[in-house]
Formats: structure tokens, sequence, C-alpha cells
């Protein structure tokens, strides 16, 4: 790993079933083995590393290429997805609006603690989730695999945010707490824009 942590050393814990036999010049030797990665790893793009005699115990011509490495991700299996989003069809600047969404965990494992932000942002050009004024968040305290929760927030709108129409966009975990998927984090893939539009009207 990248955190240089050693999970499985047939020097240190022998296993048997899954430490390769000898061969000869040329031979090849295959072996599986279960690896578990401690807790102290952290989350993120990492590299796994496998390395034939550890200890220097045989002499070799070329010493250079007892290291192999690939690329894994290291991360809470989660994937949050917003699925449905909507707000009033006018607001005041200077008041509050409820905003309904849904948020899902399309993911294999619960997540913890993450916030939903709702965002205004002018509809020209074409907005995506998390672009403009951040107005509010609603923060969830779990989410497990595979399950939804709709719910609202009221969230104030800007007494300085322009008179006008306005994109409503609610992203799961835009401050990026919660390690997802590959591919599958960040407020553009982990939000919905509102079909619906806003119109803001002045203050009182």
């Amino acid at each position: 790993m990248t955190d240089r942590v050693r999970i499985w050393d047939t020097c240190r814990q022998p296993a048997p079933s899954a430490r390769p036999a000898w061969r000869g010049p040329g031979g090849v030797s295959a072996a599986v083995t279960t690896l578990t990665i401690p807790g102290s790893v952290t989350t993120g793009n990492k590299f796994i590393l496998a390395r034939a005699d550890t200890l220097d115990q045989v002499i070799e011509d070329q010493e250079g290429n007892n290291v192999t490495a690939r690329a894994i991700e290291i991360g809470d299996f989660a994937d949050l997805q917003i699925t449905a989003v909507a707000g009033p069809a006018t607001a005041r600047a200077g008041q509050n609006m409820t905003v309904s969404f849904t948020a899902r965990n399309a993911g294999t494992l619960p997540v913890g603690t993450f916030n939903v932000t709702a965002y205004l942002a002018p509809t020209a050009p074409s907005p995506t989730p998390g672009d403009g004024e951040a107005v509010g968040l609603k923060t969830i305290a779990t989410l497990a695999a595979l399950a939804s929760l709709a719910t609202t927030t009221v969230v104030a709108v800007p007494d300085y945010l322009a008179p006008g129409v306005y994109a409503l966009s609610v992203p799961a975990d835009a401050d990026d707490t919660i390690p997802e998927l590959g591919g599958n984090d960040g407020p553009a893939v982990d939000g919905r824009v509102a079909t619906k539009t806003i119109t803001v009207q002045p203050p009182l």
C-alpha cells in the first residue's frame, strides 16, 4: 500500500496453502491468498506490492525484478446520489424557502454523516449541480447500502441575491467527506438540478 503497511508476509506469517512452491530455473509458481487491509490504511488510490525474497535470503543475478505493483482503490464503496429535488416556484431574497430532495446510497456499504447542500445559480449558462450560491444544507446522519431518504430542509435565500430566475441544485457530500467509488464522486455526479426553476423576488 502507499501507506507502507505490510499486510501479508510469508516470512513472518506462514500460510502453507498460499506459499509458492520452489521451482527450478525458468519455473513459475502461482498462489492465491486473502489479504486483510488494516483499518489504519487511508482511503484513496493506492498500490499493492508483491515482493519475492523479502528477507534477501536468495542470491540472485538480478535483484531488481523482485517487486511488482498493482493499482487499487481503497474506499468505503459508497455511491451517493440525489434522485429527486424540488423547490418553490417563487422565493424572496432575504427569506426562507423549503427544498425537498431524495438522497440515495447506491453503494454496497452504509455511509456515515454527510451534508446535502442546496445551491441557487442563474439559468444561463446551463448550471451543473453545485454551481452558484450555497444557500443552506442538511446533515444526514447515516444512509444504508441501497437505501433512499426523502426529506426536506429550510434554507435562507440571501438578501443580496439579485432578482431573477434561478436553477436549484442539490449535490450530496459537496464537501467530499465520504470516499466513493472511482468516477462517482463530486457535486456534478452526486447531485441533481431541479426540473423547475425558481423566480427570486427582491427583498421586502
